[in-house]
């Protein structure tokens, strides 16, 4: 409400005074109404808004304006689209007046985009926005605006919690190894989140750790080690699963896999059972005699004869196959 000092007993005013929620690409019209005037002979307006937000498509007097039916002096709206601004007036000719309540104009808007914008007369009230009576006089007014508003509503609350990745520090151990196994995981949603990573191998529970309060859009990775003394020989799925997230959007992110694959240890070192047929005889005792003399590389290498481990076959892993000979392990 704009107060411009003189007795207050005329209002200019736009209608409708709130205008919400039109969206975008759509139409609106304001009418400029007078209330409570008397000897209305001439008037003036200026209406500003904002550019950005809306558009000025047409600004006309309405068939059952204040002057309808009088002799009128014909005025071209004066529309400036980057300003934000409609300017417009009409005048009578010759003799008589207005007095009481009507419609002075209407204003057609096209909505831009998402915001809030004032739909006001400017000021201050005598110089581009006036009445004036049949005197010449301006009149006092007050001044009532319009206000648009189509904020866009907060955006709806999302659970999306992804494993992102699975690495491990060797696809292919030797049973009884130590495997590194970093997981990635992101919060996709729009609120900070507390869950639980559990990595499996197969079905079987390798660990267990939570994330806390993993901001919006965050991402952390986390890291388990795997000892595969209990795996058995061959190949395993690896699996990280995030766990624990409430109406998940997108519950296919959850998890990623990998396979590893467990291979025997090596035997070198291990046993002067060389076959495996857990007998010590003339077929270890051969075998260790055809490697001898070999290091890893050479044609006939056979790790299995390396009994101590000491990368070479020679006389000292034949004593030792031999120490064992007949043994029934």
């Amino acid at each position: 409400m704009i107060n411009n000092g003189f007795a207050q007993t005329t209002t200019m005013l736009v209608d409708p005074m709130n205008v919400q929620d039109i969206a975008v690409g759509n139409t609106f019209v304001i009418t400029l109404k007078v209330a409570d005037v008397i000897n209305l002979y001439t008037w003036q307006a200026k209406i500003l808004f904002n550019p950005g937000l809306l558009n000025c498509t047409s600004a006309t007097f309405p068939a059952d304006n204040v002057f309808a039916g009088k002799s009128v002096i014909p005025v071209t709206p004066l529309i400036d689209s980057s300003g934000g601004s409609v300017l417009i007036g009409a005048s009578l000719i010759g003799d008589g007046f207005f007095t009481g309540s009507g419609k002075l104009f209407q204003i057609d808007f096209m909505v831009l985009g998402l915001g809030n914008s004032s739909l006001s007369y400017s000021t201050p009230y005598g110089e581009d926005t006036f009445l004036l009576d049949s005197d010449m006089n301006v009149m006092s007014s007050l001044l009532q605006n319009g206000f648009f508003i189509n904020v866009s509503p907060p955006p709806q609350e999302t659970h999306d919690v992804a494993v992102t990745g699975l690495s491990v520090s060797d696809d292919h151990p030797k049973q009884g190894q130590n495997v590194t196994m970093t997981v990635g995981v992101k919060n996709n949603g729009t609120l900070p989140e507390t869950f639980s990573v559990q990595v499996t191998n197969d079905t079987i529970v390798i660990g267990i750790q939570t994330v806390t309060a993993l901001a919006s859009g965050a991402s952390t990775t986390l890291t388990f080690v795997w000892n595969t003394s209990a795996a058995t020989i061959g190949a395993h799925t690896i699996t990280a699963t995030a766990t624990g997230v409430p109406s998940d959007a997108n519950p296919a992110n959850n998890a990623a896999s990998k396979t590893v694959t467990v291979e025997s240890p090596s035997p070198t070192g291990s046993s002067t059972d060389l076959n495996g047929d857990r007998e010590v005889n003339m077929k270890d005792v051969g075998a260790v005699g055809v490697a001898f003399g070999t290091q890893e590389g050479d044609p006939r290498w056979n790790p299995a004869a390396d009994v101590n481990g000491d990368t070479i076959v020679n006389l000292v892993d034949v004593a030792l196959v031999c120490q064992d000979f007949g043994k029934i392990l």
